[in-house]
This record gives structure tokens, sequence and C-alpha cells, in this order.
């Protein structure tokens, strides 16, 4: 009753300033439905934004009390693929304490300070997200080792820090803590089970890949030198494996990727596959895993399905044999299976080499989407999105995946359309309510977006100029970052070469000529519908020292760009390759680029490549045309606008020595540019004539 008091006096309060006047009636009325909307409020907020950690003030409190008492810090890792018993919370701790949603992102709290640690790829949404609860935001390549040196030089290297033992695991906790530190493993602050949204897990069909999982069981026991004879248990617990092994997806709550979190054992006896509680298991699945065979009695050949708390209850009893999980398990895994991590673990370099009929899905899905992105960029290019805002090309986009069986419903990453300036900051996209105006058609247009389709996943990015003129310096960029994406991609290597020796120094020399860098990965492995980051291939040595040699039938995402917000435009192009034999050298390997979507021939210079790029550029084009010229559903508006895209590089094709030779419409472009600009690219042409010539003649 005080509470509507305050209110009927407030409300009549507003009416004297405002000169109005109501009956008493209507006071009391104003006053009940604003308490009503109140406690409609209060009982509301926990149901939209759910129960997790922190997402109470008492939650933080408990936090700080106990680090007063016991501990002078709290460190937090974000890892989206990463295992958790309550896996509803996965990462929900670093997004509700500190704003930051994204994939990458280590926080330590201390009694004064609070830090965000990311990599340069999360850093304008870091800070974006972070700023109103006022976190300080640290970028770096290795983000965990950063974070190492930042906890020594603050005096915490031998202090007792609090480690969420749900997020970290055995790797990253032994890069992040000093030898001194004295660590408490805790993950106390996860609220009971509660009502969860249901996720229906299903079969992946034996013709999307090309090997039931019963021979993937047996090859993985190979691998590991298990023999039926001897007792053993082996764990296997990152999502993406337990999926990929057992031929299973599931309309996850990372709609990004069809997993579940999950836990598989195999051991002598027979397979457990555990669910979380909110796993919908259908008929078809118990057939998919014989799980009626394993009700009496466990069989090599069938999978018993039970729950994950059954996994706190085995680890009491007695297990024959040892127990062995991967490195990359999380800490809450180790302790609730008593397991022994391996070194080497078999199940993700299984899983990075793709069955030749995925590999054949990936390129069905490709084209697909090549397809699609075609016809978004030819509309925006002849203004059919002129006066609408980014939800139309959305909805467009949807509507043309929808148009395919074979589309799951779902995104492979969150998109981003972004134009102008927007595209000079990574992972920002305009807002959805932007409308496409008129002076847009002179401007920059990012685009990255990929889909989840039953025979493979994509991701595709492209920067197109919608306008006729560009300026020379957005020409140059943009040719420097082709170029390097380019040497990426038509690189030949040896049998036993290793992921990261592709290494980033030739995606971005062209680049650092001019001053400028690509501080985000380069390359990361792409899943045969799972992740569209598929862990654990990289082909950038700046953010992963650990080896894995590379193989026939591996898929690599091959990302370069150019984010500069002093230019006021930014720049990515990324192409998914799959690392095939090379059929021209025996005994090695090379890349063979799946995408078909034309590179933007309006910001090429040719005269900035060299005769090879310029060979494989054709090369290109001349697939892309292939492709759609073998396709009934394409129109010919389509086809024009694409053998315009891909016609200027057939000019060149009859001097491919020419490399560094002007063309006259680079010519005239350059004229356009003030004397002293046109100066100084004669005298780089001029230097570089002469050292392609002096290498011809040694």
């Amino acid at each position: 009753m005080m509470m509507i008091r305050h209110l009927v006096k407030q409300t009549r309060c507003n009416e004297r300033a405002h000169g109005i006047r109501s009956s008493p009636d209507n006071i009391m009325t104003i006053a009940f439905f604003n308490v009503f909307c109140l406690i409609l409020v209060i009982f509301t907020i926990p149901l939209v934004c759910g129960e997790g950690p922190f997402s109470s003030k008492k939650d933080f409190q408990n936090l700080t009390r106990i680090m007063r008492t016991v501990g002078d810090g709290y460190v937090v890792m974000s890892t989206r693929d990463l295992i958790n018993y309550r896996d509803k919370y996965s990462n929900n701790d670093m997004a509700i304490l500190t704003g930051f949603d994204g994939d990458e992102g280590l926080a330590v709290i201390t009694k004064d300070q609070k830090i965000l640690f990311t990599n340069f790829l999360n850093e304008d949404k870091a800070q974006a997200q972070t700023k109103e609860r006022a976190w300080t935001v640290i970028t770096s390549y290795d983000y965990t080792r950063t974070a190492r040196k930042w906890v020594e030089n603050n005096g915490l290297a031998n202090q007792t820090m609090f480690y969420d033992m749900t997020s970290f695991t055995m790797d990253e906790l032994d890069t992040l803590k000093s030898s001194d530190q004295r660590i408490k493993l805790i993950s106390y602050w996860y609220p009971p089970d509660v009502t969860r949204l249901l996720i229906p897990v299903h079969p992946h069909p034996i013709q999307f890949t090309g090997i039931s999982w019963q021979e993937k069981v047996e090859q993985l026991k190979a691998k590991l030198n298990l023999d039926s004879n001897n007792n053993f248990n082996f764990f296997v617990d990152r999502p993406d494996d337990v999926c990929w092994l057992m031929n299973i997806r599931a309309r996850s709550q990372d709609r990004y990727s069809p997993v579940i979190n999950s836990m598989l054992k195999i051991n002598t006896t027979g397979n457990i596959l555990y669910f979380p509680d909110e796993a919908t298991i259908s008929e078809d699945l118990k057939l998919h895993l014989k799980s009626a065979e394993c009700f009496k009695n466990l069989a090599p050949n069938c999978v018993l399905i039970q729950n994950f708390r059954d996994i706190h209850r085995e680890r009491h009893n007695e297990r024959k044999g040892p127990t062995f999980t991967s490195r990359s398990a999380s800490y809450y895994t180790l302790r609730a299976i008593d397991g022994t991590p391996l070194s080497s673990f078999p199940v993700e370099v299984m899983r990075s080499r793709k069955h030749p009929i995925e590999l054949e899905g990936l390129r069905r899905a490709y084209r697909k989407e090549s397809e699609i992105i075609c016809q978004i960029l030819y509309e925006l290019e002849t203004n059919s999105f002129m006066g609408k805002n980014i939800t139309s090309i959305i909805d467009k986009l949807q509507e043309l995946r929808t148009a395919d069986s074979n589309f799951s419903g779902t995104e492979s990453f969150p998109p981003t359309f972004a134009f102008g300036m927007d595209s000079a900051y990574s992972l920002r996209s305009s807002p959805t309510s932007y409308t496409i105006k008129k002076a847009d058609q002179e401007n920059f247009f990012s685009i990255n977006t990929g889909a989840q389709y039953f025979d493979g996943t994509t991701g595709i990015a492209r920067t197109q100029y919608l306008g006729e003129a560009a300026a020379a310096k957005q020409k140059i960029i943009y040719t420097q970052v082709l170029a390097g994406l380019i040497d990426v991609l038509n690189v030949n290597f040896p049998n036993g070469t290793m992921d990261k020796w592709i290494g980033s120094h030739l995606a971005t020399q062209h680049l650092h000529r001019a001053g400028l860098d690509y501080r985000i990965s380069i390359g990361h492995g792409v899943g045969s519908y799972l992740s569209f980051k598929e862990f654990p291939l990289s082909l950038d040595e700046r953010f992963d020292s650990k080896l894995y040699p590379l193989e026939s039938g591996q898929v690599f995402s091959v990302n370069v760009g150019v984010y500069e917000k002093s230019y006021g435009f930014g720049i990515q192009l990324s192409e998914t390759a799959i690392v095939i034999e090379n059929p021209n050298v025996k005994g090695s390997l090379a890349f063979e680029a799946i995408g078909r979507v034309p590179f933007e021939q309006k910001l090429i210079l040719y005269e900035l490549l060299d005769a090879l790029q310029i060979r494989w550029l054709m090369d290109y084009n001349r697939k892309v045309m292939d492709s759609f010229k073998q396709k009934d559903t394409v129109s010919s508006d389509l086809l024009k606008w694409l053998d315009y895209k891909t016609a200027q590089s057939s000019e060149t094709s009859s001097q491919p020595q020419c490399a560094f030779s002007l063309s006259s419409a680079s010519s005239a472009n350059l004229h356009k540019s003030s004397p002293i600009s046109v100066l100084i690219l004669s005298f780089v042409f001029l230097f570089s004539s002469i050292w392609n010539f002096s290498r011809r003649i040694e």
C-alpha cells in the first residue's frame, strides 16, 4: 500500500506540473496498473533471461565475499565448444559477468580491477559490449599468454586464484597459471536444474557421412591400439567429436552449430552415450545407435543412452582398466571421470580429414551457397534493395536457402552485412533497420555469411564496390588483400607439412609493404554439417603453436582482410579450400578452392598482380562461369552480371607476362589522382619492373 500511495502522490504532482486533472478513480487505476507492471517485470526477468551464473546481485556478492576471505582473484574463460555438464549455461558466465558474448575471451577479476582479454577479431565487439560495465579490454594474438603476463606483472603470480573449471582445458590452464600460483577450481555458482528448451537429436544419414559410426569406432580403437582383450575406458567429450563419431546431429541451443553437449564412453564391453536433460531422444535415434540391444548387455556394436548425472554416479564404482580422454577436455570432465588426458587425441585428426562423400557434399553446398550470394550481390548492384533495410537482405537469403531441401534452417555463424564505415570494424554489421540509400551505390558493401546444409557447412566473405569510380587507394588495398588470399590458395607444399607452417606471412606480406596488417587468424578448419570454425586445425602460427600435419581431405577457410577506421572502409575476403594431392607434382599437396563467387573486378589492379596470381584468378573465374552455366535455375540477367564480373581478367590472359604493365583503365584513374601520387606510384611500378626483370635474368 505504501507503494500505491507513493505512485498516487507522484501522479498528482505530474498532473499539477502539466496542468492536467484526473478523477481519483483514474489515479488509483493508474497506480494499480503500475504496481501490476512492476510485479510482472520482477517475475518475468528470470524467465526471459534465464537463471545462470551471476544472474543476480546476490550471486556476484557471494563471489566477491569468498574472494575477500580466501582468494585474490577470479578467472573465467569463454570457449564455445567446451563440454559442460550443465550445458545450458556454457559461456553464460562470461556474457552475464562482462556483457561480452563472443566465443573467445578471458576475464580476470581482482579486488580492484576487471580485465577482459580477447583477440583482435573480437576487439570492437568486446569494447562496445563491456563499455557500460566499465571493463578494461586488452587484445592480442594469444590472449591466454597475455593474461598470464598481466597476472604476473600485477603481483598475482603467487596468490590464490579461482578458476572456472568448466571453461578451462588442461592445456589452457597450464598456459595461464604460473608455477607458484595457488589455484582453486570452482563451479559453485550454477543454480539447480530449471526448465530448459528441448533439443531434438537425430541420426545424420550415411548418404552424407559416407561411413557408419560402427566403422568409425573400430578405426578409433585401431589408432589407440586398444585390444578388445584388454580393459580400457576412453571418453570423447567435445560435442563436435561425439556428434561426428556417432553420426548424430541436433537442433542446438547454439543455433549456428548442429551439435549437443554430450559425452561418449568407449570400453571393452560396449559404448555409453551421455546426454543432458533437454535432449529429445527419438525412436529413429535409438534404432540408429542400436540402443535396444544394449539394455540387457553392453556390446561393441550398440550404444546405451544415459543421462549426464550417471557419469558422477559411476565415478565411485569400480571401473576396470585405465580411463583416457583428451587434453582439450575441461577440468570439470577430468574430475568427473577420473581420467588421464592423452597428448595426442585421434578423434580430432580423424574428424578433420573428411570422407570423399563429405567432400563431395561440401562442394555441392558451396555451389548452392555461391549461387545465393551472387544473387544477393547482383540485386544490390541493380538497386533491387533500394529504399529497403538490411532485414530485406536477410529475408531474401533465408528465402533462397529454404528453397533447397538440404538446408537445415540455420546459419553457420553470426552474419555481417556492412555498408561503408561499418565495414571498417570487425564483426560489425550495419543495423537491421539501416535503410539502403542512393548514396550507398558509391560505397563499399561487405557480406560475411554462411549456412548449415545437411551436405556441408558453408561460409563466404566478399567485399563489393557498388559504384563505378573507386579511388586509387581503395583499389590498391583491395588488390593487396586479394593477392595475399591467392598466394595462400595457390601454394604447393610437400607431404608432411604442418598446418602452421603455411603461416600468416603469405597472406599479409603485400599488406605489410603498405604498412597495413591483418591481425585476425588467416585460416581455420571447417566442419561437415558441424561447426564452421572446426578445432584444432589452423593456418596461423600467431594464435596457436601446436602443430598438426596437413593431409588430403582436410578443409580450411582462408581469410584475408583490412579493417582501417581511418580509411572509412574495410575489406574482407574468404575462400574455403580442400587439401588435395597435387596433380602436377608427385608427393606434394595443394589447395582446391570450392567457392564460386567472383571477386570485385572494379577494385582489381592487375598491374599489381604477378603472372601466377593472374593465372589463378583466371582459372577461378572460369570455374565460376562453368558452374553457373550448368544450372537451369540461373537467370540470363544474373549470367550477364557474372560474365561482366569475370570477363575483365580475360583481357590480360593474352599477355600473362606483362603483370606489372599499366592498363588503360588504371592509367585513367591514376591521371585523376594528384601529381605527387602519380609520381610515387610510377616510381613503385618502375622499381617492381626492374626487380621482376632481374629475377628473370637470374
